[in-house]
């Protein structure tokens, strides 16, 4: 397992889970969304130009398929019914984010001191290339 990228990092990339599982956390460490095999992620900061929102950690051996920025971009261009459903998807996404992460507070779904001293400490971004990566 290892760390994607932090909160408030530039978005430059979107993340194609083939295996494993990655969970998404929140500057106060509560965990509001988890994503398994199959999902896609990182599209929303992309869609919206932000920073990211959370912090995203793979919990144990992942397979990930990572494009660019500017790869994503290009094919949502070539593909208009494709880059339609994905920015529905982003805006719904964007829409229960919010709602998800009360959700998590009420339940108290939090990381350990022990996991957010981990999260603070770690400074490097694990991914910086644009291919297929295991943690």
């Amino acid at each position: 397992g290892g760390i994607l990228f932090h909160h408030h990092d530039y978005a430059d990339e979107v993340y194609f889970l083939m295996q494993g599982t990655v969970k998404f956390v929140d500057p106060d460490g509560y965990v509001y969304k988890t994503y398994g095999p199959g999902s896609y992620f990182g599209e929303v900061d992309i869609i919206f130009h932000q920073v990211r929102q959370a912090t995203a950690i793979a919990e144990e051996y992942s397979e990930i398929l990572i494009w660019s920025k500017r790869d994503f971009e290009e094919l949502l261009d070539e593909y208009h019914d494709m880059k339609e459903e994905v920015e529905e998807v982003a805006v719904l996404r964007k829409a229960r984010e919010k709602e998800a992460l009360e959700i998590a507070k009420k339940g108290r779904i939090k990381l350990t001191e022990a996991e957010l001293r981990l999260l603070t400490e770690e400074k490097s971004n694990l991914f910086n290339s644009q291919y297929q990566k295991s943690l």
